[in-house]
């Protein structure tokens, strides 16, 4: 379970609104059968907007999106227990 928030921007040190960042990717997380770091709070951290927008997931989104349309999610975003044994194998 993840912390309370505190406000605070782990790269640039700016109180303001922050979201959470995977550290590694939930796409490389399941490509490499690491589910556990989906949910783990180790691999989270906390990002202003601005620093949040120029991680590489999300350059990356932005860049599909213009030559491709809006990105659509093809897997769950939480994956039930049967489809992380699948995803183990």
């Amino acid at each position: 379970m993840l912390g309370a928030k505190t406000g605070v921007c782990k790269i640039c040190k700016k109180s303001s609104r922050t979201e959470w960042h995977h550290i590694i990717s939930q796409h490389h997380s399941i490509k490499t059968g690491q589910n556990h770091l989906l949910h783990n709070p180790d691999n989270v951290i906390e990002l202003c907007i601005r620093c949040h927008k120029q991680t590489t997931a999300s350059m990356v989104r932005k860049r599909l999106t213009r030559l491709h349309g809006p990105v659509t999610r093809t897997r769950p975003k939480f994956l039930s227990p049967e489809e992380k044994r699948e995803a183990r194998k």
